[in-house]
């Protein structure tokens, strides 16, 4: 069960239900710090080769709404907010992120950002070199699940997401194992029940050949006549 719950399978459907596939930081002077779902901005992106993927990208944004994009070659590209910005190989859209804004709308927007689009295989590695599945006892069958990371909104996401699709796959899985029980159940039922139609069919037909009546003089015993 360990195994199971670090299976690369299992991280992959867990992963479809967090967003973890964009990751936004903002760039201090001193850190950056992942935002997760703390991000004033939102990235929305379409990247045209893998090469893009899984590379820190920079982004500035102006009190005025400017955004500058600036890629790992140092190539810039210049839009504004809300518009489509394409690149050589990308194209990015920014968007506030108004939720978040309508809560808190004293937070620092114009500032310095990274974003990273992450491949779907760069993901499930860092989240299984993150995870940690131990057993809490060898004698009771409780797991404990643990997810190393800067963000504890993000920790606990990545561990629920884990054990709702643990938990899912496992209801799934016996309800599958119950339904081909029943299925197999029913076809024997069947089988038997053809083949006692066909012994009786049998019986009857011997009768018939061999002129041989069968005559109850009470409910039990039988007595049994030839002619």
């Amino acid at each position: 069960e360990v195994e199971l719950l670090k299976s690369e399978v299992l991280i992959e459907k867990a992963l479809n239900l967090i967003p973890a596939d964009t990751v936004i930081y903002r760039v201090g002077e001193i850190h950056t710090k992942e935002l997760y779902k703390e991000s004033p901005i939102e990235v929305h992106a379409t990247m045209l080769s893998e090469k893009m993927l899984d590379k820190h990208i920079a982004l500035t944004l102006t009190q005025q709404r400017d955004v500058v994009i600036t890629t790992p070659d140092g190539a810039q590209y210049n839009g504004k907010i809300g518009t489509p910005i394409k690149g050589k190989n990308f194209t990015v859209t920014i968007t506030l992120n108004e939720p978040l804004l309508k809560e808190r709308p004293n937070m620092d927007v114009d500032d310095n950002y990274e974003f990273v689009i992450h491949s779907r295989r760069k993901l499930i590695t860092e989240i299984i070199a993150g995870l940690d599945v131990t057993s809490a006892d060898k004698d009771i069958p409780i797991l404990r699940v643990s997810y190393k990371c800067a963000d504890a909104k993000k920790s606990a996401d990545v561990v629920n997401a884990i054990a709702n699709v643990y938990i899912r796959d496992h209801i799934e899985e016996r309800t599958k194992s119950a339904d081909t029980t029943e299925q197999f159940l029913t076809e024997q039922l069947q089988d038997y029940g053809n083949r006692l139609n066909n012994s009786e069919d049998d019986i009857q037909q011997y009768r018939d050949r061999n002129n041989i009546c069968l005559l109850y003089t009470s409910p039990s015993p039988r007595d049994y006549c030839a002619h």
